[in-house]
């Protein structure tokens, strides 16, 4: 789901060395990311285990649920977004009355809202809510693959399933407005929920950082990542 808060509107300095694949730490600053590290647990519960992914409005990140010991995505948001999308996710979980049931078939396509909160951090009020962790985007997995394609039959079905949440978003009064491949999600397989946080590890890599360096070779100032985390790879190619 594409988030519809407004982006950071201005963009970070140049004052850090750039990092592949990870957010820049300009936007480290009131109204914009919090800082979270592997290992930390947010809201006393989730403790992460890898980072996922990050945008104009939010970091996400793989972690453990010690209540359940299940995996799932936390998406902790910047301080000056919007809770829109999440209200929409939550308000997705009823249907409205007249929603026939054919067009309730493609609410189990849609991400469920687990639990969401705030988190109060040096750059202000952070909105978090939490879902089950998706695999990748039909995007990477195309560009990870030789063919950049999919089977047929798994074309078709992604594409069935596709057109039931749409159809049941619409049945509910809801448009969204930026449908592309980036933007939809693969499942990520049952058993990888099983694996324990050593059995994760041994299979998608230790979390991987970069140190975070001033062009200007000063010391980091408070609030800025001393590591830059790089996301961990779920998918595997379409092909």
């Amino acid at each position: 789901m594409v988030s519809t808060s407004t982006a950071l509107n201005d963009s970070p300095g140049n004052e850090y060395v750039y990092i592949e694949d990870v957010e820049p730490m300009g936007w480290y600053r009131p109204g914009g990311y919090h800082l979270v590290s592997i290992g930390d647990k947010l809201r006393g519960q989730y403790h992460v285990v890898h980072k996922l992914s990050h945008g104009g409005y939010s970091t996400s990140w793989l972690a453990r649920d010690e209540r359940s010991q299940k995996l799932v995505a936390v998406k902790v948001g910047t301080a000056e977004s919007n809770p829109h999308e999440v209200n929409i996710l939550s308000a997705l979980a009823t249907t409205a009355p007249g929603t026939t049931a054919r067009e309730r078939c493609g609410r189990v396509i849609i991400p469920s809202i687990l639990d969401r909160f705030d988190i109060q951090g040096r750059n202000g009020i952070h909105p978090c809510y939490v879902t089950a962790p998706g695999q990748a985007s039909i995007s990477e997995a195309l560009e990870a693959s030789d063919s950049v394609m999919f089977e047929l039959d798994v074309a078709r079905a992604l594409v069935a399933q596709l057109a039931l949440a749409v159809a049941f978003i619409h049945s509910q009064g809801i448009v969204h407005g930026d449908i592309h491949l980036g933007n939809v999600l693969l499942q990520l397989p049952p058993e990888v929920d099983q694996l324990s946080d050593e059995q994760l590890y041994e299979k998608y890599g230790l979390p991987t950082t970069e140190p975070v360096v001033r062009f200007d070779g000063q010391k980091l100032p408070p609030g800025i990542p001393t590591h830059g985390t790089v996301p961990v790879w779920l998918g595997k190619p379409s092909d």
